[in-house]
């Protein structure tokens, strides 16, 4: 049988409970990609680190996940234009914007069910593109089994575009994926055009006016309760506060001077820097 798309060593993926998929085995070491864009009004997107070095870390670290719900197109650019990726993967529909992008994903992974056949078939043909395809009747979304692809390949940073918009059981179980990538020690970090989504865990999480994705910084809790939380440096300060899901305390919050901190002892929270 003829190899496409670098089809290769298949196998049935039969883990506890779960039902069968398909999986392509990893590729070779990854490369990282450079994804250029017009430069034009060209917006800078701030990361979450500060330092050069921490930025040159995480570009050979960082994932790229283009999922199947609403992309704004010029966003989509501008933001992946001031990035660089050591992999690209278009999850089912994602592959329909990764070419409305004019990107070449390094993996194609879903089970197909809303992509244009044609546009999958012409990816398919291309050497470099790798294939993980699933059958429609199994446990996960299809941008769970991205997320799992990513972490096998190593990489310690997500960046998703598309988890949001369309269908809102989508969102909402896109912004609870980010829980177990939390527990893997990977950071990832959802974003389209108003916000970003990730969350915090325990400790001290420093929030920068230059480096926050717009002005408004909410949170609220992953977990039943989160213990202890003090806010520095915010318009609307917290002492040592306990909240439980179902309040909105911590909603729309801003920073009141350059830097901010969040510190909590316990529980997880889901941090949104948004804007209008």
């Amino acid at each position: 049988m003829k190899d496409r798309g670098r089809v290769k060593d298949i196998e049935r993926v039969k883990d506890s409970g779960k039902r069968e998929g398909i999986r392509v085995a990893d590729s070779e070491n990854t490369k990282k990609k450079s994804l250029a864009a017009p430069e034009s009004g060209m917006q800078d997107f701030p990361e979450r680190e500060s330092g050069a070095q921490a930025k040159d870390s995480a570009l050979d670290e960082t994932c790229l996940i283009l999922t199947g719900g609403s992309m704004d197109l010029a966003f989509a650019r501008q933001f992946i234009a001031a990035r660089r990726y050591g992999c690209v993967i278009a999850v089912d529909a994602g592959l329909e914007r990764a070419s409305a992008l004019g990107i070449t994903p390094d993996e194609i992974v879903g089970d197909l069910d809303t992509v244009d056949r044609r546009l999958f078939e012409s990816y398919r043909q291309q050497p470099e593109v790798e294939l993980e395809i699933h059958r429609p009747e199994k446990d996960e979304t299809d941008t769970e089994l991205a997320l799992w692809m990513a972490k096998r390949k190593g990489f310690t940073r997500i960046d998703i575009l598309g988890a949001l918009g369309g269908r809102m059981d989508h969102a909402l179980g896109n912004i609870q994926l980010l829980f177990q990538t939390f527990v893997d020690g990977i950071r990832a970090e959802i974003y389209d055009e108003r916000n970003r989504i990730y969350l915090a865990g325990p400790g001290c999480t420093p929030f920068f006016r230059d480096r926050i994705y717009g002005k408004y910084i909410s949170f609220l809790p992953l977990t039943e309760s989160v213990e202890g939380i003090t806010l520095k440096g915010f318009k609307y300060p917290l002492s040592d506060r306990d909240i439980r899901i179902g309040t909105s305390l911590c909603i729309s919050n801003e920073l009141a001077e350059e830097e901010g901190t969040l510190f909590f002892r316990k529980g997880i929270l889901i941090c949104v820097e948004s804007h209008d």
